[in-house]
């Protein structure tokens, strides 16, 4: 496990370097882990979220947010229009 989280940090970590100044960078997973470690669907548990850009406050800390809020974040950012989001 712990090689894996390192692998995704230096995956991340390239992504971050590579932006343009203006650019930003919304990482976060597709859903939570139980108290058990567990990651899998049908689990109404909120998920990690990290933003990097140009106005974001360096380690300012958030809460986590639901996945639903998350999409809708990314796709507002993106300008893509959700139908029939509940959110």
């Amino acid at each position: 496990y712990r090689a894996a989280a390192r692998q995704a940090d230096s995956v991340i970590a390239r992504f971050a370097e590579a932006r343009a100044p203006g650019d930003y960078l919304l990482v976060f997973g597709d859903h939570g882990h139980n108290a058990k470690g567990e990651h899998k669907t049908g689990y109404d548990i909120p998920t990690f979220w990290m933003l990097l850009g140009p106005d974001v406050v360096p380690g300012a800390t958030l809460p986590p947010l639901a996945i639903t809020n998350l999409r809708y974040l990314a796709s507002h950012a993106q300008g893509i229009t959700l139908r029939g989001a509940s959110y």
